[in-house]
């Protein structure tokens, strides 16, 4: 239902084509394009590189989680949610290394049971993600750039929600379970200037959970996201 990378696709290719435009727009004396970030000679921006904060807020498409259990399948869909982070990193200019932080919410919505009909469902899944990520930058003087990545780490995932009885899922309030995880992430970024950076990326999260038959094997998420980086030095 939420095609988030059909959604950062064309917002990349929306960008890209201005980066173009603007390039375009030098003329014989080299003078840079109106809104271009350079150096008061005119001469090309220097590549970030240092140490940088940085804080991250979207939306999350949780995937269907599903339980099979004494014959009984069971799958609970979530509503859209949402989530938020910090990172601390090294940029290289070229590659940057960072670790992040990101907790996401999405409340529950309907539970599906092999031969009944779908019903409501109260609660939500919360996760806790920490991650280390490696990303490559492609920068340009005009101050437009894309990068790509991945990133492995671990995660807290807490279910809190009341589903039918015999569905398969666990009824404890609250239930943290630990997962390993892996995530992929690509987007656009604009620098302001050398200290600040505004990046819109989608990040795909992928958690295997740890332990106990009564909850899901796996925790999907795709993620939208609007972010600054702040560099220190």
């Amino acid at each position: 239902m939420y095609n988030f990378k059909k959604v950062i696709a064309l917002l990349a290719v929306f960008l890209i084509g201005i980066e173009a435009a603007q390039a375009s727009s030098w003329d014989e004396d080299n003078a840079p394009p109106a809104g271009s970030v350079v150096n008061p000679d005119y001469s090309p921006a220097v590549k970030h590189k240092g140490f940088y904060l940085g804080i991250e807020g979207g939306g999350t498409s949780l995937n269907n989680q599903t339980v099979g259990k004494d014959g009984i399948n069971a799958s609970l869909k979530s509503k859209l949610g949402y989530n938020g982070g910090i990172s601390f990193g090294y940029d290289y200019a070229l590659l940057r290394i960072e670790e992040e932080i990101n907790v996401a919410n999405n409340s529950a919505d309907t539970l599906s049971i092999t031969g009944l009909p779908n019903f409501n469902v109260s609660g939500r899944t919360t996760s806790v993600n920490a991650m280390t990520n490696l990303i490559l930058n492609l920068r340009r003087d005009t101050g437009f750039g894309v990068f790509a990545g991945a990133g492995i780490g671990g995660s807290g995932i807490d279910y809190d929600y009341q589903p039918a009885k015999n569905s398969g899922f666990d009824k404890t309030t609250s239930t943290w379970k630990g997962a390993f995880s892996g995530q992929l992430l690509a987007g656009v970024a604009y620098a302001f200037n050398h200290a600040v950076e505004l990046d819109l990326e989608y990040r795909y999260l992928n958690a295997w959970i740890q332990g106990g038959n009564n909850f899901p094997s796996k925790y999907t998420t795709n993620n939208v996201d609007l972010g600054l980086k702040f560099f220190l030095s």
